[in-house]
């Protein structure tokens, strides 16, 4: 292990929570879709249908008069058309869609909020060379085989990969989007130090076995 990885570790743990913008950025994407499923029910069991009966009603007044062309109101029957013009009459199949997406929604935001809580439970904890994350075993940092950084830059997500006693192998994937940043990116480094420390003790060996004469 190296100095700097053992400088960090005396140094305490480093627990990466879940990251406030990201959960408070879900729990408004979450009250907005329940929203729009509200509003969707109230358009089709109250607003539309609402609309259809005064549309209905200024309908039949219009007919009415137009049997009547003689004896009718010519500003009253001006006044009601033109007020005719500007509603519109809702069909079965549009109030039925409004009741469907107002049904489905609320149920649709509740399970994409339980996708992101899960996504983001728990802690990332590094301690005393031993990473901890959510939904993998305890992974010691001398059993990392490989970090990938490939979408660090860009992302902030770096993976590592591991292999422990029993053949368990599996990989761990960092985000310093969804868990908090500065522990994340400490955690990275941590890691990026230890294989790098290990990479020169397996130099330093083989330059140690190549030096050793060959017996004739």
């Amino acid at each position: 292990m190296s100095n700097q990885t053992q400088t960090a570790q005396a140094a305490g743990p480093v627990v990466a929570r879940a990251g406030t913008y990201y959960r408070n950025a879900r729990y408004i994407m979450f009250a907005i879709i329940v929203t729009m499923g509200v509003w969707f029910l109230y358009d089709g069991f109250v607003k539309y249908p609402a609309e259809n009966v005064v549309y209905d009603d200024l309908s039949a007044k219009i007919l009415t008069m137009d049997r009547n062309p003689q004896s009718r109101d010519e500003a009253e029957f001006l006044r009601l058309s033109t007020q005719r013009k500007t509603l519109t009459k809702h069909a079965t199949f549009s109030l039925t869609v409004q009741k469907t997406l107002g049904f489905s929604l609320p149920p649709i935001a509740l399970g994409l909020l339980g996708l992101w809580l899960h996504k983001s439970r728990g802690v990332i904890r590094l301690e005393n060379g031993l990473l901890t994350v959510p939904g993998h075993p305890p992974v010691p940092l001398a059993s990392i085989d490989e970090l990938d950084k490939g979408l660090w830059e860009k992302k902030g997500i770096a993976t590592i990969y591991y292999s422990l006693p029993g053949k368990i192998t599996g990989k761990v994937r960092l985000d310093d989007f969804i868990y908090e940043a500065g522990p994340v990116r400490e955690i990275v480094k941590q890691v990026e130090a230890e294989l790098q420390s290990q990479e020169k003790i397996i130099e330093q060996v083989k330059k140690e076995v190549s030096a050793v004469p060959v017996a004739s």
